[in-house]
């Protein structure tokens, strides 16, 4: 059962990066998606650096604030 879920998640994300980074994902002759890791990385190393970005200019603006 675990495993059914998770297949079944798995399958759901990478049909959802595929609507979002179509050249990332690939299909097999099974129908089977797989996901390019090595060009999606930089992708979510870029997502977490803007996101580090947003909670320091909030975590400032929380300080003032307080002042």
């Amino acid at each position: 059962m675990i495993r059914h879920t998770s297949t079944v998640r798995s399958s759901l994300m990478l049909a959802r990066a595929e609507e979002i980074y179509p050249n990332l994902v690939t299909k097999d002759d099974k129908g089977y998606l797989s996901l390019n890791y090595i060009e999606f990385v930089p992708l979510l190393v870029k997502a977490l650096q803007e996101q580090n970005e947003k909670i320091k200019l909030l975590e400032i603006a929380i300080e003032k604030l307080k002042h």
